[in-house]
């Protein structure tokens, strides 16, 4: 609730030095709402609104910067959208759109890599994950999304390295731990597999991502 309150208030203070020319001030409190909740469809306004001030002070590349994220943050949220409701077919346009406009959006990369994976294209799926990790290393989600898909293509070992470099990033999330230990079950490694469930049940775990 206090980042609700938060980007409210950024949001007008920035309306209002728009108003009095103070256009460095503006820009300040519009960056500082999108800081607060980078993926929030809201933002699309608050980008169209930051570029209309760079405009105003001459910084064109700045302006179509902000354009491209604005067009990149609708794509994205509707690619989610799409995904929820079971269009995945839709949600792999709509990400594909985004990483048309900012090639390096690891996130776009990892969501498209989960819907191909709904549509039985896990190699598709694998190259969007890997695609993700390159943009981003310390991307956990993108271990443990390819972990899954390797363990089922038969990869066991490399599903295992996925997840334990997902376990390396954060420690203390679950579900790394539940998807190793489902793999090494498979492997006969049940004392493994043992200490792998144990600890995700530690920290809290009921299913996979």
């Amino acid at each position: 609730m206090r980042k609700v309150y938060d980007s409210l208030y950024y949001k007008e203070r920035g309306d209002l030095r728009h108003k009095m020319g103070d256009y460095q001030g503006a820009i300040r409190d519009y960056s500082k709402v999108i800081k607060l909740n980078p993926n929030d469809i809201e933002n699309i306004e608050i980008y169209k609104r930051r570029a209309i001030v760079k405009e105003e002070i001459r910084s064109y590349r700045g302006a179509r910067n902000d354009l491209n994220c604005a067009i990149v943050t609708a794509c994205f949220n509707l690619g989610n959208a799409r995904y929820a409701m079971g269009d995945y077919q839709g949600a792999i346009e709509d990400y594909t759109q985004a990483i048309k406009v900012i090639p390096n959006y690891a996130k776009a990369y990892n969501n498209r890599g989960k819907a191909r994976y709904m549509l039985g294209d896990y190699q598709g799926a694998i190259d969007d994950y890997s695609q993700a990790i390159t943009l981003d290393p310390d991307y956990l989600y993108a271990y443990n999304n390819r972990g899954l898909v390797r363990g089922e293509l038969g990869d066991k070992q490399g599903a295992i390295d996925d997840f334990t470099q997902a376990i390396k990033l954060n420690p203390n999330e679950a579900i790394p731990y539940y998807n190793r230990g489902h793999v090494r079950e498979e492997m006969g490694d049940y004392r493994g597999a043992t200490e792998d469930y144990n600890q995700a049940s530690i920290l809290g775990i009921g299913g996979k991502l």
